[in-house]
Parts: structure tokens; C-alpha cells; sequence
């Protein structure tokens, strides 16, 4: 493999929107239409911030921030939004089958951890052929945690059975790049339109930066 910390790579832990899926237009529309459609007001940095938390921490965020909805309608509006787009529209990033099968070819474990419900996540992968590449999903709200905590990647690991010091994670967002690493995990950081305020940030926090996976070709 091209970089060092690919040596002794044990497993792989991928996020979703905005990793392995070009996704994250839609992501963003789903998690701020509502905020849009009361006139609410949100900070210019809130993406960066709701995307490591999941859907129930971010509902609850939206209300402190003035939404006068329930939690359940909250979510009810988040799926009701996402629900076709994950199911029709959302395709990989350019290079991330073909990055895949070349795990999978040197017997490397993978999985996918992610701030998306399973509900939206399962049929996309479906959809796009990728889904026996992964051990198992996850999602920040089944573990009941965010990707801004440590322990999130701890128990990532230990559902892989692998040492978290020699698992790779990969991700587009700055604070979960920035906690992964504090948690141990080799990191990978993915570009993404999104995030492009923050690039050369991350650049100095993961231990690799790529553009496309097909960077990471042999």
C-alpha cells in the first residue's frame, strides 16, 4: 500500500456521507430544511457541527436553537427527506468500489460508522452493490454516542475484534478526523465539497489526505 499507515492495517472503519457516498448535498438539506421552513436562524458553522452527532443529538440541538417541534417530529422530517434520495439518487465517490473490492482482496475487515440512521444507510448500499464488503454498520444513534467521543471508535473497534491502533478510519469531517485520532485510529481524511473550509486544517490532523480514493490504488 502507498502510505505508512497502511502497514500492519488490521481493519477499516468507514463513515458514509461524504466518505464512501457523494452525499452529502442531500444530507445537508435533510438536516436544515426544517430550520429553513421556521425562518430559524443557525450558525455558519453548524454542518461541521451536526454532522458527528447523529440524528437524535442533532434533533435536539435544532431545539435549543429555537424549533418548536418534538424530537419524533424532528426525525419524522429528517426521514420523510432522505428517505428517496438514499434510496434512489445517492451513488460512491469516485474510486470507493474498486478501492473496496482491494481490501477485501487483502483480507481486510471492514465496516461503516455512521451519523445516518440504518434505515437510509442499508438501502444505498443495496442499492450500489457494496454491501457484503462490510462486516457490520453502525449507526451514532444505536450506539448511543457521537462521533466527537472517544468511545464511539473504541467500541468500533471491539466489535471488529481488532486493536484500535491498528484499524484505519476514514472520514471527511474535521472533529470526528480530530477524535478518531485522539482515540488512537490511523486516519484518513476525504475530501468533500463541505468541508472545504476546513481542508488544510484537516490536512494537518489525519494521517493521510486523499481527494479521491483512487489515490489509494495499487
Amino acid at each position: 500500500m502507498k502510505h505508512e499507515i497502511f502497514q500492519g492495517m488490521s481493519a477499516a472503519i468507514f463513515d458514509f456521507d461524504g466518505t464512501l457516498m457523494d452525499s452529502m448535498p442531500d444530507w445537508c438539506r435533510k438536516m436544515l430544511y426544517q430550520l429553513d421552513e421556521a425562518s430559524i436562524p443557525y450558525p455558519a458553522g453548524i454542518i461541521r457541527r451536526i454532522t458527528p452527532m447523529g440524528d437524535v443529538k442533532a434533533a435536539a440541538y435544532f431545539q435549543t436553537l429555537g424549533l418548536k417541534k418534538t424530537t419524533e417530529q424532528i426525525l419524522a422530517g429528517m426521514r420523510a427527506y432522505a428517505l428517496d434520495a438514499y434510496s434512489n439518487r445517492i451513488i460512491p465517490k469516485s474510486g470507493v468500489p474498486s478501492y473496496l473490492t482491494q481490501l477485501r482482496e487483502k483480507g481486510i475487515p471492514m465496516c461503516v460508522l455512521t451519523a445516518s440512521p440504518r434505515e437510509m444507510i442499508t438501502p444505498c448500499l443495496a442499492r450500489n452493490g457494496l454491501t457484503a464488503y462490510f462486516a457490520f454498520t453502525r449507526s451514532c444513534d444505536e450506539m448511543g454516542l457521537s462521533k466527537a467521543q472517544t468511545e464511539i471508535y473504541h467500541a468500533t473497534a471491539a466489535l471488529l475484534n481488532q486493536s484500535i491502533s491498528t484499524c484505519v478510519f476514514f472520514d471527511d469531517n474535521i472533529v470526528a478526523l480530530r477524535t478518531a485520532k485522539e482515540a488512537g485510529l490511523r486516519t484518513v481524511a476525504v475530501y468533500d465539497e463541505t468541508s472545504a473550509a476546513d481542508w488544510e486544517e484537516i490536512k494537518t490532523i489525519a494521517d493521510v489526505a486523499i481527494i479521491s480514493f483512487e489515490e489509494l490504488l495499487d
